[in-house]
């Protein structure tokens, strides 16, 4: 009995496949999230319906699901227009649904503005880790600029603080994961040599580096020399005349 109930929904997800979608996927879009927003959702999706293997007309309808509020007003005249635009007997495809969703919400402007924000990356004031999550996100905007494994690499390790750079061996690096583990080590290591510095100069005695209180104590080379001019010479104008 127990394994009829379970045939059973298996059946029932097979013949209502958007549960399992929307089971797996919680993720909406409004329409006013903004551009990155916009991208990060359509890929997201687009990763999810192609794991759970849905077709392409299952993609557009469950696609169309996911849009609520502003986005969702689009969509509807914007699906209409396409119709007429296709003819019928044409059905709307799921790159007909990415075209007309960049159109409306990523425009091809603010992607080469990210083009240009990724030719001019570098670390800065970031930590590398803040650094390679930046690279990978604008990355996707420009793949002519890092056709393999390699320019994506080098393109990284140009980008890197100089003190960074400094300790990494970039000519022998060509895999991009390589060059991110490499460059979270030296950056590690530079962390640690600048405590164990403030550590060493907390330990030192307060007269090494306090150079008034050398004077005060008499230990300073100036101080010993006074002391072997008796006091009253140390007035100009009781020193005694040369004759």
């Amino acid at each position: 009995m127990a394994e009829i109930m379970a045939n059973q929904r298996q059946e029932r997800r097979k013949m209502c496949p958007s549960e399992t979608f929307f089971r797996h996927n919680s993720q909406v879009f409004a329409g006013h999230e903004g551009p990155r927003e916009a991208d990060y959702w359509f890929e997201t999706t687009q990763k999810l319906m192609v794991a759970l293997k849905r077709t392409d007309a299952e993609m557009v309808e469950y696609g169309g699901l996911k849009l609520t509020r502003e986005a969702s007003k689009w969509w509807d005249p914007t699906k209409a227009n396409l119709k007429g635009q296709l003819g019928d007997g044409v059905p709307i495809t799921w790159a007909h649904f990415k075209e007309k969703f960049y159109e409306q919400y990523v425009p091809r402007v603010q992607q080469q503005l990210w083009v240009k924000e990724f030719l001019t990356l570098t670390q800065g004031n970031m930590t590398v880790v803040q650094y390679s999550t930046k690279f990978m996100e604008l990355s996707r905007y420009a793949p002519t600029l890092i056709p393999n494994d390699w320019a994506k690499a080098e393109k990284f390790l140009d980008g890197l603080s100089g003190r960074i750079k400094e300790r990494i061996s970039i000519n022998e690096i060509k895999e991009y994961s390589k060059a991110v583990h490499a460059a979270m080590i030296a950056e590690q290591a530079i962390k640690e040599a600048a405590a164990e510095y403030v550590q060493k100069k907390r330990s030192m005695p307060e007269a090494v580096h306090s150079p008034k209180r050398q004077i005060m104590d008499g230990s300073s080379s100036e101080a010993l020399v006074r002391r072997n001019i008796p006091l009253s010479y140390e007035n100009p104008r009781n020193l005694p005349c040369s004759k």
